[in-house]
């Protein structure tokens, strides 16, 4: 059932073109139906998991040699993240449906999103930490995609890939952290990791720590790698409601929350993970009430959600594994609606400016019902769902095993900016009227457009409503797995009158403040908008720059266009490699095991002469002959040897060299000196030392104490393992297989290129 799940999407996107050109305006409700049959799978799944039966795994062996497997698990944790991402999903491709409409690009843009979900499914249900961090990358090749799918804009193309050199370097972190993480375990399974107990005392454990959590931070957009989750506002709102609510952002925080058991409980992941969800949560917080548009305002937003997440899983506390599930699914709620409500907004008035909506309840009475509720949930009020989360925040922090004081204002100011946010975008644009503000077209809105914003609104307000069936059924085995012990998840939407529900109504109160006062706000807070000239953003600006003028001048040095000084540097390279590694012990066994014969010294002697005769000679025509000494000598002592295949090559190759240069001998200039004769004493020598550099690798070889040839190994296993008679063609297809592939793919590209190189000349040919 899990690689079904997970191949479904794959499968789906593959087909996304031919079916939105069959399918026409159903085709959004036939691609939703592969992510609902997922959503519905899962949800029985969860249902059904137990103390008896914690967890379902599913393993393919891939390369067992390597230690390497196709391990799937589906446990409360993953199976918590898988819901939202199929369930949102769903509601999203009938959204993309209908945003689309009438745009051919639609199938292009659903298959890049299907491509997504299948990478993010593979992220949160793989056991094998290689195969998971395989679709890792996987999202951040799709949310490029889907980030720069308007690709003839300079933003949207500098927004994609800004999001994919920030993740990409955190996975490379990330790998790193996973290698250690893997080698300290023993295993790369995250079902043996997650039990194996002494990670702490490990001699990597810290760099461990470090790795990993510097990719989740960048994957989700924690401080100071914040920056490129804004400006990714430049993709289609359809991606931008489903990366930010419960895909691509999510996935450092499922990394977090399934390695806090065997990492967490330090100093160092206590302190590191507080302090980056405490600093990214008041960023995210002050960067949304600055922004006067839909879409940015939401992404700052989502910087203040993460933020929250990551503080919550830093404090590792029950009560904070309790608040990082709850506001886990609150978040996605009311996130996913918010830009839906957001995008078909600007799909329907072309406006992005929050000031200038007004008064769009008429016109778009479904919307506006769909982003009361969310807006509600946000903002923390009851009976909605966000008040549960905001509640059991407001509990955890009470209850931090230190810095109470501090991390309680923070989260107030946290969860005042989503009061602001929730009011201004959410409630102002519908309900308040004014009339300047621009008028409705009149368009029929679709039924994808809205139907997705109104389930999630209503979902928010059911689970407010009934929280006790959420946290018992959704919450309690994806917070246990966070923990790794049992864990209470009793919900209420009334715990009385007490210290939490005094908070709530003061962040209530100082949002509502904000939001009467934000043009005032708005004026004095100006000046500091322009900070982000020295924040990390223009880091991260600088460094590209930086590293092109790097690569720029590397070039102009490097690649000067010579070929002479390349074949000189490859040389140097070569023996200052080789010379500084080689170890030589002097055996004089070795050469007594080879004599040498006369005939063959009188080769040699005749092949140093021709060699040493080439760099003298004026004529061109005697340089070839010399030249022809030298290759036809060397055929010669692969006979010795008994390589008679090798010398009829080197017979044909150097017949073949000769005739060529004798005939392009009457076009080439005179000889001339040059060079210097520095220069030439200089190329003299550097030849003179790779000559004796080969001279002592071969005499190396001789010396060396291997008893069996490898040749014994070639005809011992040529059958038995590769079952081929012919050991030439089984060590050139299977025990060289790559090498040969290599060659093979160079003939090819040679090929494609002669055949366009000649086409082009049959054009030039042929045109007037």
């Amino acid at each position: 059932m899990i690689f079904l799940i997970i191949l479904a999407p794959v499968v789906g996107a593959l087909a996304c073109p031919a079916l939105a050109r069959l399918s026409g305006k159903g085709f959004g409700w036939l691609i939703a139906a592969i992510p609902a049959s997922s959503f519905v799978c899962l949800l029985y799944t969860l249902l059904h998991l137990d103390a008896e039966n914690p967890a379902l795994l599913t393993t393919l062996n891939w390369l067992p040699e390597l230690g390497l497997t196709l391990s799937f698990r589906l446990d409360g944790l993953s199976v918590a993240f898988g819901i939202l991402i199929t369930g949102i999903g769903a509601l999203i491709c009938l959204y993309t449906e209908a945003y689309f409409r009438g745009d051919a690009r639609c199938g292009r843009f659903m298959a890049f999103l299907l491509l997504f979900m299948g990478a993010m499914l593979g992220v949160v249900f793989s056991d094998n930490i290689l195969l998971l961090f395989v679709f890792w990358e996987l999202t951040s090749v799709a949310s490029y995609l889907l980030i720069g799918f308007e690709h003839q804009k300079d933003s949207s193309r500098n927004a994609g890939l800004q999001a994919l050199l920030t993740t990409g370097a955190g996975g490379l972190a990330l790998l790193a952290g996973f290698i250690l993480l893997g080698n300290a375990a023993g295993s790369f399974e995250l079902s043996a990791i997650i039990t194996t107990a002494g990670l702490a005392e490990s001699p990597h454990y810290v760099a461990i720590v470090l790795l990993i959590v510097a990719g989740a931070a960048t994957k989700s957009a924690q401080f100071p790698f914040h920056f490129w989750l804004p400006n990714a506002m430049a993709a289609p709102t359809p991606a931008s409601a489903y990366l930010h609510s419960s895909t691509m952002v999510k996935a450092g925080i499922y990394l977090l929350a399934r390695l806090s058991p065997p990492l967490g409980e330090t100093e160092l992941w206590f302190w590191l993970l507080v302090s980056l969800g405490t600093t990214t949560m008041l960023v995210g917080g002050w960067l949304a009430i600055q922004q006067t548009e839909l879409k940015p305002m939401l992404a700052y937003s989502t910087l203040c959600a993460l933020g929250t997440l990551v503080l919550c899983l830093g404090l590792g506390t029950p009560l904070a594994i309790k608040a990082f599930k709850v506001f886990l699914f609150v978040h996605a709620f009311y996130k996913a609606a918010l830009f839906m409500v957001a995008g078909t907004v600007i799909h329907h008035l072309h406006e992005t400016q929050v000031e200038r909506l007004r008064g769009l309840a008429s016109a778009l009475p479904f919307t506006a019902l769909a982003a009361l509720c969310a807006s509600l949930s946000m903002a923390g009020l009851p009976p909605m769902l966000g008040f549960v989360g905001k509640e059991s925040v407001y509990e955890a922090m009470l209850h931090a095993p230190v810095a109470v004081q501090f991390l309680v204002v923070a989260a107030v100011l946290g969860n005042v900016s989503n009061v602001y946010v929730a009011v201004v975008l959410g409630l102002i644009p519908f309900w308040r009227r004014d009339k300047s503000a621009p008028a409705p077209s009149g368009h029929t809105i679709p039924l994808g457009l809205w139907l997705g914003p109104m389930v999630l609104g209503f979902l928010g307000l059911l689970a407010g409503l009934f929280p006790e069936a959420l946290g018992h059924h959704i919450l309690a085995p994806g917070g246990t797995k966070v923990l790794g012990e049992e864990l209470n998840f009793k919900l209420a939407l009334w715990h009385g009158i007490n210290v939490a529900l005094l908070l709530s109504v003061a962040t209530l109160l100082l949002g509502l403040a904000l939001v009467v006062g934000r043009g005032l706000w708005h004026r004095l807070t100006g000046p500091l908008r322009h900070l982000h000239a020295i924040g990390p953003e223009a880091l991260y600006h600088h460094s590209v720059h930086a590293m092109l003028w790097l690569s720029r001048s590397q070039t102009r040095f490097i690649q000067h266009g010579y070929l002479r000084y390349y074949l000189l540097l490859v040389v140097v390279c070569l023996i200052a490699a080789v010379a500084g590694a080689l170890q030589l012990e002097i055996r004089q066994d070795a050469f007594d095991a080879v004599p040498v014969r006369a005939y063959e010294l009188l080769t040699v002697a005749l092949i140093a002469l021709a060699a040493l005769a080439l760099t003298r000679v004026q004529s061109r025509f005697a340089a070839l002959a010399c030249l022809g000494v030298v290759g036809y000598g060397m055929a010669l002592l692969y006979i010795y040897y008994g390589a008679p295949d090798l010398a009829k090559t080197q017979i044909i190759v150097e017949s073949l060299t000769v005739v060529f240069f004798a005939l392009l001998a009457a076009a080439m200039p005179d000889f001339k000196a040059l060079t210097s004769k520095a220069v030439r004493r200089r190329d003299a020598l550097i030849a003179a030392l790779a000559g004796l550099l080969i001279g002592v690798l071969v005499y190396s070889t001789l010396a060396s104490d291997q008893t069996q040839p490898v040749s014994t190994f070639y005809r011992q296993n040529s059958l038995e393992l590769a079952h081929g008679r012919n050991v030439v063609n089984v060590i050139l297809v299977d025990f060289r297989a790559l090498d040969t592939l290599g060659e093979i793919t160079v003939l090819a590209v040679a090929a494609f290129g002669a055949r366009a190189l000649l086409r082009q000349r049959t054009k030039r040919k042929g045109s007037p």
